[in-house]
């Protein structure tokens, strides 16, 4: 849609009346919801065993069903407790979104990963964050403030938040590891840049992939390339 057609639908009384209503109805279902998950372990899956584990933070606009079938590559499968997360914010009626600094997705997401290392062998030290776009909003945050305790990131095309120097120096001193996966013309790939080379001028763990001619999406060699980073994150 053009800037005229947006102009015109925002002068018109009856559009700007039903969006009004519209959001009124998220507002009050988003009030009502909260964040959903679902676990999936590794094959023979044994409690007596400590595995690393993977938390994955959607992209805006999609819902857990969604990374579940983007997320299914074969390292997952064979060593990951896999931790699949849904904003409890709507955009569409099965379609959510994640916003930067909400005290309920705070909140919510520190019980649920509270929850999952009491319930299941993690080991504590290999806890991974992926995202995709906006999904890397948060992962970035909570990793880079310590939010809760993390070993790496393999990020897809990630929205990226201002990070300070300060927090990336930390990152730095901890030996984590961060690594992305992106697109030659994707929209956000000079911010992604940026704080990989923030990384790599403090002598930190940083690496990239950029695919030539892809966008803001998902690569078609996507879960072999989860996959290296993965393993070299467990490395």
């Amino acid at each position: 849609m053009d800037d005229s057609a947006n102009d015109h639908l925002k002068n018109n009384p009856e559009f700007v009346r039903l969006a009004k209503i519209d959001k009124q109805i998220i507002d009050s279902v988003d009030n009502l919801s909260h964040i959903k998950y679902e676990v999936g372990l590794p094959a023979n899956y044994s409690p007596d065993k400590e595995y690393p584990i993977l938390f994955v933070f959607h992209g805006n606009n999609w819902n857990l069903n969604i990374s579940k079938r983007v997320w299914s590559s074969d390292i997952l499968k064979e060593k990951f407790i896999t931790v699949y997360l849904q904003s409890y914010m709507h955009m569409l009626y099965n379609t959510f979104q994640w916003k930067l600094n909400d005290e309920k997705t705070n909140r919510e997401f520190k019980e649920i990963f509270d929850q999952i290392l009491k319930e299941y062998p993690v080991n504590k030290d290999k806890v991974v964050f992926t995202s995709m776009s906006s999904g890397g909003l948060i992962a970035i945050d909570y990793a880079f403030r310590q939010f809760v305790p993390v070993s790496g990131l393999v990020l897809n095309c990630p929205v990226v938040p201002n990070v300070s120097d300060d927090l990336i120096s930390d990152f730095v001193k901890e030996n984590k590891k961060f690594a992305v996966i992106t697109g030659e013309i994707d929209w956000a790939v000079n911010d992604q840049k940026d704080l990989i080379n923030k990384i790599d001028k403090m002598g930190g763990k940083a690496k990239i992939t950029i695919i030539e001619g892809m966008g803001h999406e998902v690569s078609k060699d996507f879960s072999a390339l989860l996959d290296q980073y993965l393993n070299w994150i467990l490395e």
